[in-house]
Formats: C-alpha cells, sequence, structure tokens
C-alpha cells in the first residue's frame, strides 16, 4: 500500500491510492477574477457522495501480507480497509469533504454574497460534470469536494509511530453551463516523526488524536481550496 503524488505538465496533479481508489487526475485551476462578481445571489449544494473507505495501515498487517506475494497483499490490504471501516464507524468519524465544503461555502456565503444549500440528500457516484451539473440543475452552482484516499499508516523506519493520510479534490461546477469554475487538490502526508502518535495513542479515549489530526487536515484543506482556487 501506499500513496503517490505527481506533479506534471500543464497544471495537473496525479492522486493515487494504490489500494483503494487507484488514480484520479486533479486540475490545478483557480477560478477566474472576472467570474466572481456574478456569484452573488445565487445559491450553492454539496455534491453528497459515498462515504469512502478508510484504510487503517499497520505493520503487523503488512508484514503478514508481504509474506505471500500478490495473493497475500491483496488479502492484507482488504483487512486494512475493513479495520479502517470499524475503527470510523464506531468512533463516529465522518467524511472530512463536507466539514472542509461547509467551511468553504460559509466563507462564500459572506465573501460573495452566495447562498449555500447544504449538503444534497440524495447521493451521486458518477464523476462527470456534465452529469453531475444535470443532477444538481435547482442550483446554481455544484461544490464537489470528495476524498480521494484518507486513512493512517506507520513510518517505513519507525513501525510503532503513526501519520495520517489525507487527498481531496475540489470542483466548483457551474450547473447552468456544465463547466468547472475552479478546481483543484489537497493532499496531507506528516512528516513530523517527533510528535507522532502510536497506534494506542491515536485511538485512545474515542480515537480523540485521530479526530484532532483530521480537525486539522479540514482547516488545512479548506484554507488551501479558499485562498488558492478560489480567490478568498
Amino acid at each position: 500500500f501506499g500513496v503517490k503524488t505527481a506533479l506534471l505538465r500543464y497544471g495537473l496533479l496525479v492522486i493515487c491510492a494504490s489500494i483503494v481508489n487507484g488514480c484520479v487526475t486533479v486540475r490545478d485551476s483557480p477560478i477566474d477574477q472576472s467570474v466572481i462578481p456574478t456569484l452573488g445571489g445565487k445559491s450553492v449544494i454539496a455534491v453528497k457522495r459515498t462515504m469512502p473507505d478508510f484504510t487503517a495501515m499497520t505493520a503487523d498487517k503488512m508484514a503478514v501480507g508481504s509474506l505471500f506475494g500478490a495473493i497475500g497483499g491483496a488479502i492484507a490490504g482488504a483487512s486494512m480497509i475493513r479495520s479502517g471501516n470499524t475503527l470510523v464507524k464506531e468512533n463516529n468519524i465522518t467524511d472530512p469533504a463536507y466539514e472542509i465544503t461547509a467551511r468553504i461555502a460559509r466563507a462564500m456565503e459572506t465573501k460573495y454574497g452566495i447562498t449555500y444549500s447544504g449538503i444534497s440528500d440524495a447521493e451521486i457516484a458518477d464523476d462527470d460534470v456534465s452529469k453531475l451539473a444535470a443532477f444538481y440543475k435547482t442550483n446554481s452552482f455544484a461544490l464537489d469536494i470528495r476524498t480521494i484516499n484518507w486513512g493512517f499508516l506507520y513510518y517505513p523506519l519507525y513501525w510503532t509511530k503513526y501519520r495520517l493520510i489525507y487527498a481531496a479534490r475540489m470542483r466548483l461546477i457551474d450547473t447552468n453551463s456544465a463547466g468547472v469554475l475552479a478546481e483543484g487538490g489537497c493532499y496531507t502526508l506528516s512528516d513530523k516523526i517527533d510528535t507522532a502518535p502510536t497506534y494506542e495513542e491515536l485511538l485512545e479515549n474515542g480515537a480523540t488524536r485521530l479526530k484532532a489530526e483530521i480537525e486539522d487536515i479540514v482547516i488545512n484543506c479548506a484554507q488551501e481550496f479558499s485562498t488558492k482556487h478560489l480567490g478568498m
């Protein structure tokens, strides 16, 4: 299991999660300043998606998986996903994308006079912009922030210390023209080994440390999308 990012030419970012969701290409495209004055008085809705798998990558599962080649790796990967999904369910941890979306949408209300309609009641699995635009046609814009990959893993040289992975893509879609007004990616993989928690520390007291680190990710991604891609 691993997460890789590659900056390519022409403003593209590829975010890959080798077990979870494959690769997603993200265009680094800030909003055109000429569009901003047209946002006021219109509405934006948050795209609702199925809860993505959370991967709990532990050294013991990886060690077992590595002993049995590709089949062992696949079994270990599935086990890490099951463990991760159980962990977030038992600790009432929700997809960070929705809190990132809410923070950005509320900022857009204040900055641009746009009305936030909340999170859609209906989920959509399709990633095609034209289909998303048609699905959310009752609002002027759809704010699609999708968690591509999230979970935690141990440090390669410090198997008792853990860090979070998070990768998301943001798109602001004009539902009338089916055009993408802004797009960007947010990627986090901590390298602060000195303050990194153990597995037990990450999950003790109802996963308090894990929730706190997810909240930090929410704040950072919301700020990055707001300032870098949405002109706020």
